[in-house]
């Protein structure tokens, strides 16, 4: 999540939630595990045009993340000190006054050559008639964080934006020579692409608590996007703990929905990748610590309540999804888990305009006290382990480069796992006709690999609130991976449910349990 910004007028923060890894993290995390995909030249040979799998020069890839932060702030590099408020053609010199974006673009990491790929897998997509690439990165940055759903009109007809928007303005800029100072209007996509290489849209230093920027309908004005993340943030559970476990079960069954459809269409791989893409961003969420022990779902669904949203098309289908991957929301908003989970079905009735004028509301101050545990055990982090037995580290918003290879390494091979599965399933389905999407995304197959590399226990962290105790998750993702090593007593060891109206644990000595 990109660091909190005081409005200090209000007393508050206000962009709080809208991200666990940075944009440019999320990416080169989705990035690096996807170019190790063992990929049978049988489907490469059959892969539709909207798929590539080619190798790309890392150059290329690096280039692109330096051009989207130069679009941002005017260099390319990672000292901050080659900023100058003057350049022209620059989005934050742009919007200058009362803007908070620039406080996160200027920190938007630029990784050595080495530590990109030199293979990408680009998905087709479209924000208008034509349909252009983006990484597998690209759309697990933008999903959950600028964008709720997958949308797909037909096989390989899937979309980001909320209507055509062939092109992005620069029109909201507050300086006083707008000609000078304000990029030139852009692609949409490239735009899009820059926002999932790192790039913070402009966002007042107020967030939408007050008023937006942009009018609800100018999706061709960058600032909507900025407006847009802030209205995500205020309700994103699906990003926590619970939730977040729901989420990426359900999204990445329903990719393996649009899998089987491929068996026939192969356009319908641009379907499932997108879906997968949208639960990719909460799987990778999940190792982000302050995204593992804090919890939303009394606030989120609260807001939601109070806007009068619960039956909007869009949080609808996000229900859905939340459903299909085993959560049960109860009245209260408090999402649980269960391992026994419902048919795989087509729910795919969802509007393109996901638009949902959600605020905080009466929600104000224990949407902030939630924010304060995710920021605060996301600076901490903690020593974890999976139920593969790794045992690594976890933090948080912008320190994925103060990670060891090792630990980050675990994180992209969760990414490679989940996808990885849908490739193996599609040649279960294509090899074997006893084989179905039900039986294939059922409790226990082995599509559910990437739960076993997700923190499922907290061997140690530095106020000793979690030392030996289980995720809140850690019983359900046991048992939809098959592989049931956790005791009928593990439940007494589970981590304090936190959220908006308590504080953190108090410390404990020694460990609860050995796992």
């Amino acid at each position: 999540m990109i660091k909190q910004h005081i409005a200090l007028a209000l007393g508050f923060t206000l962009c709080s939630f809208s991200h666990s890894f940075n944009s440019e993290e999320h990416k080169l995390i989705t990035d690096r595990g996807v170019q190790n995909l063992l990929i049978p030249e049988a489907l490469k040979n059959t892969l539709p045009v909207g798929i590539s799998t080619d190798t790309a020069a890392g150059s290329d890839y690096l280039n692109f993340l330096k051009d989207a932060k130069n679009l941002a702030v005017g260099f390319d590099s990672n000292d901050i000190t080659e900023y100058d408020p003057y350049q022209q053609q620059v989005q934050d010199n742009c919007y200058w006054t009362s803007f908070g974006q620039s406080d996160f673009n200027k920190y938007i990491h630029i990784p050595y050559l080495a530590h990109v790929p030199d293979t990408q897998l680009t998905v087709a997509t479209k924000m208008a008639d034509t349909a252009l690439p983006f990484t597998l990165g690209e759309l697990s940055a933008l999903y959950g964080d600028y964008r709720r759903t997958s949308y797909c009109s037909g096989a390989g007809e899937c979309y980001l934006s909320n209507t055509d928007t062939p092109n992005m303005t620069f029109s909201r800029g507050n300086v006083f020579n707008t000609d000078y100072y304000c990029p030139l209007d852009m692609n949409a996509d490239t735009y899009l692409r820059y926002i999932g290489s790192g790039v913070v849209p402009p966002y007042g230093s107020f967030g939408n608590t007050i008023s937006n920027t942009a009018n609800p309908n100018e999706y061709y004005e960058a600032a909507w996007w900025g407006d847009e993340m802030l209205r995500v943030a205020n309700v994103n559970d699906w990003h926590f703990s619970n939730a977040a476990v729901a989420w990426y079960v359900g999204a990445h069954r329903m990719a393996l929905y649009y899998v089987g459809l491929a068996q026939t269409d192969p356009n319908y791989w641009v379907n499932a990748l997108h879906h997968e893409a949208n639960a990719l961003h909460s799987l990778v969420d999940l190792f982000a610590f302050g995204h593992v022990v804090t919890n939303r779902g009394e606030s989120s669904h609260g807001m939601i309540k109070n806007k009068s949203l619960e039956n909007h098309d869009a949080y609808v289908w996000m229900e859905q999804i939340i459903s299909m991957g085993g959560g049960q929301r109860a009245n209260n908003g408090k999402v649980n888990l269960v391992s026994n989970l419902p048919a795989i079905s087509d729910i795919s009735t969802n509007p393109r305009n996901d638009y949902m004028a959600s605020d905080r509301g009466t929600w104000l101050f224990w949407a902030n006290k939630e924010m304060q545990l995710h920021e605060d055990h996301n600076e901490k982090g903690a020593l974890v382990k999976n139920l593969r037995g790794d045992v690594f580290n976890v933090s948080g918003d912008g320190d994925l480069n103060n990670l060891s290879d090792e630990d980050q390494l675990v994180i992209s091979e969760a990414v490679q796992a989940s996808v990885q599965s849908l490739i193996n399933a599609y040649e279960t389905l294509q090899l074997n006709q006893a084989d179905t999407v039900q039986t294939i995304g059922a409790v226990g197959s082995d599509l559910f690999a990437a739960l076993t590399y997700l923190p499922m226990y907290i061997e140690s962290d530095p106020d000793n609130y979690f030392t030996g105790r289980f995720a809140r998750y850690a019983k359900a993702i046991d048992e939809i991976s098959g592989t049931n090593l956790l005791n009928d007593d593990w439940a007494n060891c589970t981590i304090a449910y936190l959220y908006g109206d308590n504080d953190s644990p108090n410390s404990q000595a020694g460990l609860c349990t050995i796992f």
